[in-house]
């Protein structure tokens, strides 16, 4: 095929982008992992706040059993919500960054589909799949550290749920990551294919006819 040589140059150019962007990717999220305690700040201030607040709530005259349910679900409650508000924080800009990779590929993908219509006619915007989709986030549950029962011991629970939220939101952006990019890797044999076939597919007698017709 006369334009081979000339797809092959696009397709190199397209891997070259889809590597470029993915570096900078497992850059971004390396240094937001060293930045990482910066989400915990005020996060923390809140959920210290919380804990307190909701020992002062409990009562003293409530029967021993019920007042261990009741300080357990509070205690639920408000740990899965600190989780769920620093998750929600660095999401927003981990999130922002596997657009940013996404976008790079469409625009790059864009670029050979521009090339590939000058060659032949071939209805550009259908030639490639949709882009993937950027999954949310997110904390969806968590094992709470039991809550404790008296204001002296508040400082510990906090550590305690610090250290297991931080370690949480870890595993859930490498996930999240990993998801992005093997989608990405994927894509690239997706759009070879694709592009292969719509270009050595015999053209419709019509759109030939058309597109003599338009010369």
């Amino acid at each position: 095929m006369p334009h081979t040589p000339h797809l092959e140059e696009l397709f190199a150019r397209l891997r070259s982008v889809e590597k470029a962007a993915r570096a900078r990717l497992v850059a971004g999220c390396a240094e937001d992992d060293e930045r990482l305690e910066e989400f915990f700040v005020h996060p923390l201030r809140v959920l210290e706040r919380e804990a307190l607040a909701a020992l002062d709530g409990q009562g003293t005259n409530l029967e021993r059993e019920l007042a261990t349910n009741l300080r357990r679900d509070a205690f639920d409650r408000i740990g899965l919500g600190f989780g769920r508000l620093v998750c929600a924080n660095i999401g927003l800009r981990a999130r922002a960054r596997f657009k940013l990779y996404a976008r790079e590929l469409a625009d790059a993908e864009i670029a050979v589909v521009e090339a590939i219509a000058v060659m032949r006619v071939v209805r550009a915007r259908h030639l490639l799949p949709k882009m993937f989709a950027i999954q949310r986030v997110s904390i969806e549950d968590l094992r709470v550290p039991p809550g404790p029962e008296h204001a002296s011991e508040v400082c510990a629970w906090v550590d305690a749920l610090h250290r297991l939220v931080r370690d949480e939101v870890r595993r859930i952006l490498a996930v999240s990551r990993d998801y992005v990019l093997a989608h990405g890797c994927e894509r690239m044999g997706i759009v070879k294919a694709r592009i292969a076939l719509a270009t050595f597919a015999p053209v419709p007698a019509r759109t030939r006819a058309t597109a003599l017709h338009t010369k």
